[in-house]
């Protein structure tokens, strides 16, 4: 038996996954957890954030207060040593709960 009836909730326009992933931007960031593990992962953030022409500290504002929003953070655990080109440590991705999580830094390019 299904269900014919209408929910206003799916009336509502969603975009689509092409839509979601190019207002993202990748950024590389170092996430120590509340155990004092350190990981390299690559995430995605809105460009909003990223493109920003505000001073550091408002865009470090931004970002904090992306962050904090975010409960599962999907990421790519990689790895850079040296001269080395970046190795991917991990093809799938590796859900993050936020509530372990202790500091994120950004990684210089």
């Amino acid at each position: 038996m299904t269900n014919l009836s209408v929910d206003s909730r799916d009336t509502v326009l969603k975009p689509t996954p092409s839509e979601i992933k190019s207002e993202l931007e990748p950024m590389e960031v170092l996430i120590t957890f509340n155990d004092g593990a350190r990981f390299q992962f690559r995430i995605l953030i809105p460009q909003s954030i990223s493109h920003c022409d505000k001073s550091i500290t408002q865009r470090s504002k931004s970002l904090a207060s992306w962050f904090s929003q975010q409960a599962i953070l999907p990421a790519h655990e990689f790895s850079r040593s040296g001269h080395t080109p970046d190795l991917c440590v991990s093809e799938s991705a590796t859900f993050i709960n936020m509530a372990n999580v202790s500091q994120i830094r950004e990684m210089p390019q």
